[in-house]
């Protein structure tokens, strides 16, 4: 059974209260909410109704409270989830995507970033500086070649974010998608990747 309570609690995370589905009649007794079976399916739009054009190169950020859809949007838009309904149109480049929690391999931070793909030194630099790694590949001894250990445990957050969004960047796509990417940058260097990114003289779409 469950209480009143407890489904109050769990209608009010919702948006919508109107998307829960339920299989079988609830029942009222004695002021407790009862249901017969269970709740079979509970059906929860993170979007709706969204529509907007982006034009090649332009620098767009979308903004609000933890939960209201941003990383859902960029899945989307990065094909990693399908919507219900509607179509999305992205550069034919295609697009890449850097998440808030990096994955990184146990390679070096040369390898991280081509990920063997075959990549010119300046591509390679390029991508670097622009997501600001040259600042802490200075200082190592073995520059790029640096192996960074299994899911870059060598390096701290913030330098792993850089060397995953200098990943993005090297692949040459038409669309960057940033899922809270500097989240781990202190305000800084978050303000000289931002800066570098609107430098650039690719045409480049970032959201």
């Amino acid at each position: 059974f469950i209480t009143f309570a407890h489904l109050f609690s769990w209608i009010s995370k919702i948006h919508d209260a109107q998307t829960l589905v339920f299989t079988e009649e609830l029942m009222l007794l004695s002021d407790w909410l009862w249901y017969s079976k269970e709740l079979a399916k509970l059906t929860i739009h993170a979007l709706r109704n969204i529509s907007f054009d982006i034009f090649p190169g332009e620098f767009v950020i979308f903004f609000g409270p933890s939960g209201c859809g941003k990383s859902t949007l960029l899945k989307i838009i990065a094909g990693l989830i399908a919507p219900d309904s509607g179509s999305v149109a992205v550069d034919e480049r295609g697009s890449s995507i850097v998440f808030q929690e990096p994955f990184l391999f146990s390679g070096s931070i040369r390898f991280n970033v081509t990920l063997g793909q075959v990549s010119s030194n300046e591509q390679v630099q390029q991508a670097l500086w622009m997501s600001s790694c040259d600042e802490f590949i200075s200082e190592l001894e073995e520059k790029d070649n640096t192996i960074v250990g299994e899911r870059g445990v060598s390096l701290s957050g913030g330098q792993r974010q850089r060397v995953a969004l200098a990943r993005a960047l090297a692949s040459k796509r038409g669309v960057l998608l940033l899922d809270d990417t500097t989240s781990a940058l202190d305000p800084a260097t978050e303000s000289v990747v931002i800066d570098r990114l609107n430098q650039s003289e690719r045409q480049m779409t970032t959201i």
